[in-house]
């Protein structure tokens, strides 16, 4: 059964990798750290044409990873991120940051007081 399972894994993600190169051509999501193929491909099925956005800023609107602006007269802080847009890229997101933080030792860096 456990063979079986695992060519279905297989056919999975050979299908999953024909569809990505159709998708991203110039694998640009890809490209970036902690990202493969199957996580990139859920990233754009998940983020939708990025065409769409007219800038960087409203795509990290969507991912909902902004962080909360506080306004009150003169003064503002930055709060806790809004959380609002897609849940489910939010968590793909956050698992691509945890496989880079664990394969690079800068990004790890980063992460510490």
């Amino acid at each position: 059964m456990a063979t079986h399972l695992n060519a279905q894994i297989t056919t999975l993600e050979d299908r999953i990798t024909v569809l990505y190169e159709e998708a991203d051509p110039g694998r640009i999501i890809a490209s970036g750290p902690g990202l493969g193929v199957t996580t990139a491909a859920g990233i754009l099925g998940r983020l939708g044409d990025p065409n769409r956005f007219t800038s960087l800023a409203g795509i990290r609107a969507f991912t909902g990873l902004v962080p909360r602006l506080s306004q009150s007269g003169l003064t503002g802080r930055d709060g806790p991120p809004t959380r609002q847009g897609h849940p489910g890229l939010r968590e793909t997101l956050f698992k691509a940051a945890d496989i880079a933080r664990h394969t690079d030792p800068t990004l790890a860096a980063r992460g510490r007081p």
